[in-house]
């Protein structure tokens, strides 16, 4: 006999309250359809279509691998497009989904029960799918672990690989954990003869679990330390990657505004995709009893609330630069331009439409709720492409405006994007329960989730409840107050100590790094005085010995702020003429790494060539000269360090360095920033390592 005949008792998961018999096995039962069942023709229909789009979405990679980025439409004034607003969209919606989950689950709401998994399993594949289109972005994709061999610690890049790579394993961690009892389940129902390799699969990933009191508060509080690093970690992505944006000196991209702009429209858009996620695998699996018409509501308000914050930045972010007229071309192409249609395309279907139909009873159903969510989420694509291509396609100076044209390779592969998501969830649900079984029964068939029939949905919405009996809404009400404070006593018990500690941790790292970081200021210059430097510094690439080059600074006129750079190409006997030399600076801020353009030159005939160059910075700096090879190659380099002396007019010296924090302590800043990421590992790794470590030695005790 299985276990899903002979009900709950044969797995002790629920020690210390009832659970109903029959709730549990109509919640195994639901939850384990798509795994138990044969697949039916349609879904194999739609797995077959879903996957020939994937495929041709690499069979269009490959052809842009070969004939390069200009088959996907980028060009010299549209260098990011439509491949880095897929990044920004999946990765968006995954940390709405985690949010939405690890904030539910550490306020102990017991609706969340049969969402959690689909939350959770959206935001892992759409998370794996937004790093993958790093890939098509980038047209040398196998130079891309050189940001890890070789990174530039002041790039926000860099930060931004090491934010979605500790936020990916947070949210693997995040998805599994809360699996481990349902895995435990499905092994006992499959049993070791019926079974075969997934019942040894499904024994060995559960750890021996058996749901006993000690176990249940070791996952508890595995989880709650997880839950509580979800939400900071996804901020901080989304932040990082606006950054990627705002530190450039792009019109329209330079904007204070833009860390909380993105983080909120990753909340919007991937709240609407937990809406249209549930919507479809509850008509797909027949979830209508468990998934009810109250959960779409409750999350269509949550969308529509994060709506009207969004707009609310985004009439902001025009604001500012449209006020001003300065920078404000790329407002006139966006709200009258070229890119107008797609602005008000996202105004209409992405902030009008959805609190509309949220505001208004009757389409507050599960389709007004879906219409809405399917709205958000195609509007938020297409007002990213608007953040992307106005800025970028920009002349800086003066010029014909840029434009760029979508191909059929690049709408093959944003298309091959979507299509995965369904496709895997499809795929992960046919070995992983759809439903979280043990949480749902330990919720019980009460409260936010109670079992709705047709009769009963139309009670509500006509304010009563009940069949035969006009109940108050009121008294359902009353119903869910006593089910939700039963259920948050329940939690209260589980909630983890190891979360307090974490928390403590993490509020003195941030502290710490904003104390740190605080303000950034520029510096005025002034008299500049120069003096060789006693020890230079490490010299970024080596001269050739075919083509000496020399490299002098000194100032264009004495006690004035600007300085010569001169580089000598050649020999006095043999110069090189109409020879390319392209100066830099080695920046201090952040870690002091990289190279800074100061600008370029061409060697006259005595194979000298010079620039101007403005210093902002007191105490020894390093300039560097490249003389350009064929194709762009480096034929020649070399470096000279002076020690400059800037004396602001007019300005003491200590409020003069003071302008300048970060030229001081980046390399703290970075030290600080390392060790945050470096905890946050130690705590995720740690979690689950004690669980799988744990759980076993709990289970025999």
């Amino acid at each position: 006999m299985s276990e899903t005949q002979q009900g709950v008792e044969a797995v002790p998961g629920h020690a210390g309250h009832s659970v109903d018999p029959q709730w549990s096995r109509d919640v195994r039962a639901a939850a384990m359809r798509p795994m138990l069942e044969r697949p039916s023709g349609v879904w194999k229909a739609a797995v077959a279509v879903l996957s020939l789009v994937v495929l041709a979405g690499f069979a269009a990679w490959g052809y842009q691998l070969k004939h390069g980025l200009g088959s996907a439409g980028y060009n010299d004034q549209a260098f990011w497009a439509v491949y880095l607003v897929d990044v920004i969209t999946f990765i968006g919606v995954s940390y709405g989904g985690a949010v939405i989950s690890a904030i539910l689950r550490l306020t102990g709401q017991s609706w969340r029960a049969p969402l959690t998994r689909l939350a959770e399993g959206m935001a892992l594949v759409t998370v794996l799918i937004g790093g993958a289109f790093i890939f098509p972005h980038l047209g040398r994709p196998e130079r891309f672990l050189n940001i890890v061999a070789y990174p530039n610690m002041s790039s926000p890049l860099v930060w931004d690989f090491l934010a979605i790579a500790t936020y990916s394993v947070a949210t693997m961690i995040f998805f599994y954990l809360p699996l481990i009892p349902d895995l435990a389940i499905v092994q006992r129902t499959l049993g070791s003869a019926e079974g075969g390799v997934r019942h040894a699969v499904y024994r060995f990933l559960s750890f021996g679990w058996l749901g006993s009191p000690r176990q249940r508060r070791l996952l508890h509080g595995a989880l709650g330390i997880v839950a509580l690093l979800i939400v900071p970690l996804a901020v901080s992505v989304h932040s990082v990657l606006s950054w990627a944006f705002a530190v450039t000196s792009r019109p329209g991209w330079s904007e204070t505004v833009f860390p909380p702009y993105f983080v909120v429209a990753a909340l919007y858009s991937g709240t609407a995709l937990v809406i249209v996620t549930a919507s479809a695998f509850r008509k797909g699996y027949r979830l209508q009893r468990f998934i009810t018409q109250r959960h779409f509501v409750r999350l269509g308000y949550l969308m529509a609330a994060l709506g009207l914050v969004y707009a609310y930045l985004t009439f902001a972010d025009l604001l500012t630069d449209g006020y001003t007229g300065i920078t404000s071309g790329w407002i006139r192409q966006t709200v009258v331009g070229a890119y107008a249609p797609a602005f008000w395309f996202y105004v209409v279907a992405g902030e009008v439409l959805p609190i509309v139909l949220v505001a208004m009873k009757r389409t507050r159903t599960v389709g007004g709720m879906t219409v809405a969510s399917i709205g958000v989420v195609i509007s938020l694509w297409i007002k990213r492409l608007v953040i992307v291509l106005p800025p970028v396609t920009q002349p800086l100076i003066a010029g014909k405006w840029g434009s760029y044209h979508f191909t059929w390779v690049s709408i093959t592969i944003t298309l091959a994007g979507t299509a995965a998501i369904p496709l895997l969830l499809m795929l992960l649900f046919r070995f992983v329960p759809v439903l979280s079984i043990d949480e749902m029964e330990e919720a019980g068939p009460i409260g936010s989730f109670e079992q709705v029939s047709t009769e009963t949905e139309r009670a509500l919405a006509e304010g009563t409840i009940g069949t035969g009996v006009r109940e108050p809404v009121g008294a359902l009400a009353a119903t869910d107050v006593r089910a939700n404070a039963h259920s948050q006593r329940r939690w209260s018990l589980r909630r983890p100590r190891g979360a307090t500690l974490a928390l403590v941790v993490g509020a003195l790292a941030l502290g710490t790094a904003a104390a740190v970081g605080v303000g950034v200021g520029a510096k005025p210059a002034g008299a500049a005085t120069l003096t060789p430097a006693a020890t230079p510094a490490a010299t970024p690439a080596a001269t050739p010995a075919a083509t000496p080059v020399t490299l002098a600074v000194a100032p264009v006129t004495a006690g004035k702020a600007t300085l010569e750079l001169r580089a000598t190409v050649g020999t006095p006997m043999a110069p090189v003429a109409a020879g390319t030399v392209t100066f830099f600076v080695v920046p201090h801020e952040f870690a002091g790494s990289g190279l800074m353009q100061i600008g370029t030159a061409s060697t006259d005939a005595q194979g000298v060539a010079s620039v101007d160059y403005v210093p902002t910075w007191t105490g020894a700096e390093q300039f560097v000269a490249h003389v350009a090879g064929p194709n762009g190659s480096v034929a020649a380099a070399t470096t000279a360090t002076y020690d400059v002396t800037v004396d602001p007019p007019g300005l003491p010296k200590s409020i003069y360095e003071y302008q300048r924090p970060l030229s001081t302590t980046g390399h703290w800043l970075v030290v600080t920033l390392l060790t945050i990421v470096a905890i946050i590992w130690v705590l995720l790794l740690g979690s689950l390592t004690l669980v799988v470590v744990r759980m076993p030695r709990l289970g025999r005790q």
